[in-house]
């Protein structure tokens, strides 16, 4: 089945302290990241789109894992951009240890 999935740029102020999210056949991604960077994400978020697990962990190891295959760079400046910024860490914090 042929999808069309639109990908859209949007600042910082708009995505808050997400990269890229993947919503209704559309993919959401922040503008001022590098072209390595940007290409991971989006193919982090194809990978979503996909819906392959209901578990939300499987469906992130395996989000990064394609995307880190698709962009290794991209995927070292995306986790440098994220060990970096204290409100992804306590984001991903509670998610974790909720």
């Amino acid at each position: 089945m042929k999808r069309n999935i639109t990908i859209t740029e949007y600042d910082e102020d708009y995505m808050g302290i997400f990269f890229g999210f993947y919503s209704n056949d559309k993919i959401s991604i922040r503008k001022d990241l590098s072209k390595a960077a940007k290409k991971h994400i989006i193919f982090h978020e194809l990978t979503h789109s996909q819906k392959m697990f209901e578990s939300k962990l499987l469906s992130e190891l395996y989000a990064n894992w394609v995307a880190f295959m698709a962009s290794p760079i991209g995927g070292i400046i995306v986790v440098f951009k994220t060990i970096t910024s204290p409100k992804r860490l306590k984001y991903y914090k509670n998610l974790i240890f909720k």
